[in-house]
């Protein structure tokens, strides 16, 4: 089952304690850390066929904002 997700969504909130697995489908996503000046840390790009979501440490390290529209 897939859902289209927009450009800007947020997939995974940095500090998040959930659990969760996702494949991206279609479209570029972003992983990032925060730093308290309020900069974005580049940690990873994601492409279709990418696992999202799936965090063995939890809270989550970091954050996944979509780049384009995707699934």
């Amino acid at each position: 089952m897939s859902h289209a997700v927009s450009k800007g969504s947020r997939l995974v909130v940095e500090g998040d304690e959930g659990t969760y697995f996702r494949i991206l489908a279609k479209g570029w996503a972003l992983k990032y850390k925060s730093s308290v000046e309020g900069r974005r840390q580049i940690v990873d790009f994601a492409l279709p066929g990418d696992v999202l979501g799936f965090i063995e440490v939890q809270p989550a390290p970091y954050a996944i904002d979509m780049l384009t529209d995707g699934e």
